[in-house]
């Protein structure tokens, strides 16, 4: 029995049952690519006939069901660790924070988001 960095015991059935999620979505992916003679891009675009609704909630679906799989992995936080949420701050800290800000970010921050929005829009 091995154990994992964050201390959760790691047994050979958890490899077992990793690899064969893994050997089963390589065997469905390959499986419904020769069936239908389509392209990658069918596969994974849906044919570009994905709406936005279907779209969104599949990236919804993933980073939640992310999240849930670390949480669930994952160690409580320590006292020390929860003082780093910007609810448990001090106001003093809170202060330091707003005080840091300065005329600069805030001009930076909407051109570096525009140059950002401009990549995507132009290779879309």
């Amino acid at each position: 029995m091995n154990v994992l960095a964050i201390g959760v015991p790691w047994h050979l059935l958890d490899t077992t049952v990793v690899a064969a999620f893994f050997i089963g979505m390589v065997v469905v992916v390959l499986w419904s690519m020769v069936k239908k003679k389509e392209s990658s891009t069918d596969y994974f675009l849906a044919g570009k006939n994905a709406s936005w609704v279907e779209i969104g909630s599949s990236i919804f679906a993933s980073n939640i069901g992310s999240m849930i799989i670390i949480s669930m992995m994952s160690k409580a936080p320590t006292e020390q660790q929860m003082r780093y949420s910007y609810r448990a701050s001090t106001a003093a800290e809170k202060a330091a924070t707003r005080a840091s800000w300065n005329g600069w970010d805030i001009l930076h921050t909407p051109i570096i988001l525009g140059i950002i929005a401009a990549f995507y829009m132009y290779f879309w």
